[in-house]
């Protein structure tokens, strides 16, 4: 067992049902791999990768587990209703979800059952997903409008150096996410502010959000 930086790639745990011979859901398998930016390792490839513990807790619709994973692969008591990994994203790693465990926390974000955080979390997995097809990617861009609708126009988008440094965080995550959904305020302001720093005000784009703001202004 190594430290998980010593290796290309950056952690991710991939989220299914396992199913006995006769198709009947007997748990959710945790199965982890490295995630790459051309995508997720291949499956031949994972004999080879680290492996690292790893702690983290899984949201249940009336509690919180605390899970410790020590090995490649993991089998959890099947759940009959939420089962979000990773609850308020403390950990270090993505979570990539089987498209039906995927649909449940998706559609409790959607009603609000969801923490801000474990919200904002979902939007930053984002990028696993562009691998899986337009299905997720989809539920994803209506998950991420939802949350910017409400938090953007109750906290605004400016960001100031007299901003608290959290709220800065929080916009921060919130503008890469509506770059990931092809926000259209956001992309416009974004597009705007960067023609003003390429014309040479280097003051134009705070440094906080500078990537994010870099980022969605290429959108097309």
């Amino acid at each position: 067992m190594r430290v998980w930086t010593k290796e290309h790639g950056f952690p991710v745990i991939r989220v299914s049902e396992s199913r006995d011979a006769s198709g009947k859901v007997t748990g959710v398998r945790l199965f982890r791999q490295r995630f790459l930016t051309s995508g997720v390792a291949k499956q031949e490839d994972v004999v080879s990768d680290t492996i690292y513990p790893l702690r983290f807790t899984i949201r249940h619709r009336q509690d919180v587990e605390t899970v410790d994973m020590n090995t490649r692969e993991l089998v959890l008591p099947p759940s009959g209703s939420l089962f979000k990994v990773n609850a308020d994203h403390g950990s270090f790693f993505r979570t990539s979800y089987s498209h039906k465990l995927l649909t449940r926390p998706l559609e409790e974000a959607s009603k609000g059952s969801l923490s801000l955080r474990d919200g904002i979390g979902l939007l930053s997995i984002q990028p696993v997903y562009k691998f899986h097809g337009p299905e997720p990617n989809e539920a994803l861009r209506k998950l991420t409008s939802d949350v910017i609708d409400r938090k953007g126009e109750e906290l605004g988008w400016t960001i100031s150096k007299h901003n608290d440094e959290n709220l800065d965080t929080i916009k921060t995550s919130m503008c890469s996410g509506a770059d990931l959904a092809g926000y259209p305020s956001v992309v416009s302001t974004a597009k705007e502010l960067f023609t003003e720093r390429m014309a040479g005000d280097e003051n134009a784009i705070p440094r906080s959000p500078r990537w994010a703001t870099d980022s969605a202004s290429l959108a097309p």
